[in-house]
């Protein structure tokens, strides 16, 4: 069995996607990163987890929110001015 080997957040055994669980035993890595953390940075298509990918993502889809809230209310008292 290989030793797990830890540097802050890095694990030689794991994905080093950071925030990520998978370990190399439990499914297929390209390198030292997961099939999915993989396929979340290489296609753009965010899938749940607990990976920073997916702070990123939610805070991004918030800051959305809030822009798409503030267009509608310019629009809508754009014409009372």
């Amino acid at each position: 069995m290989e030793k797990e080997i830890k540097h802050e957040w890095i694990s030689y055994n794991r994905c080093m996607v950071k925030g990520c669980h998978n370990k190399k035993h439990e499914g297929n890595f390209i390198g030292s990163m997961c099939i999915p953390c993989y396929e979340m940075i290489t296609t753009g298509v965010v899938k749940p987890g607990t990976t920073f990918i997916n702070d990123i993502y939610g805070d991004l889809k918030s800051v959305l929110g809030w822009l798409e809230l503030l267009k509608s209310t310019i629009e809508k008292y754009r014409g009372r001015v």
